[in-house]
């Protein structure tokens, strides 16, 4: 005759999941979390700069010439001319000094040129355009008018939005901000510097990212 489990057992076996779940389901989203984030960046910086390349074999490389600083309708109207054509977009929207465009996968971008390239600047990797990239579109939608004078480096958090520059290049001011002991703490402490080092750490979130996501 078997012997059946007593309401006593149970209970604690139903407890001792309870305890193992609650330990275990936070780090497993949390990863899971972490692992779309990489992946959407991934795939982003791939499509951008693909993209930038015929869209600057197509136009030349000095059309990004025609965008105005802080101007929204201006970098709508830029982005679906040139880039709609090449990237596939559910919608765009014009937010702040920018715009907005969304894509299939769920993720977006927010795209500006700041004031500063109103001297005359007009390169595209310069501190001038930046592409802000957003995992999840909803966030892209948060960026309010400042006069269209932040960096890329500044107004992004690395958490839920991303710093490109306007070729889908992370941002860098010179070879060492490419090494890892100086990644770390300066993403740290300047969160737009924390795509580059994503990918520096080959599209990866590791442990010591110093943000929480």
């Amino acid at each position: 005759m078997k012997k059946a489990f007593t309401l006593a057992e149970v209970l604690i076996t139903i407890a001792i999941i309870g305890i193992v779940a609650a330990i275990t389901i936070p780090t497993l989203v949390k990863n899971y979390k972490k692992k779309v984030i990489a992946v959407r960046l991934e795939h982003f910086a791939a499509i951008w700069r693909q993209e930038y390349r015929l869209v600057e074999f197509d136009n030349g490389n000095n059309f990004y010439g025609e965008l105005v600083p802080a101007n929204p309708a201006v970098a709508e109207n830029f982005y679906k001319k040139y880039f709609a054509p090449y990237i596939k977009t559910i919608k765009t929207e014009q937010i702040g000094d920018g715009m907005t465009a969304a894509f299939p996968n769920g993720s977006g971008v927010y795209f500006y040129r700041t004031s500063q390239c109103s001297t005359g600047v007009q390169s595209p990797v310069s501190n001038c355009t930046y592409l802000i990239f957003c995992p999840y579109y909803k966030d892209c939608r948060n960026f309010k008018a400042d006069g269209g004078i932040a960096y890329g480096e500044q107004i992004s958090d690395g958490v839920k939005t991303f710093t490109f520059t306007m070729g889908g290049n992370t941002p860098s001011y010179n070879a060492e901000s490419k090494k890892r002991d100086t990644l770390v703490p300066l993403c740290k402490r300047t969160p737009g510097y924390c795509s580059t080092l994503i990918e520096r750490d080959g599209w990866v979130i590791k442990d010591d990212y110093p943000h929480k996501i």
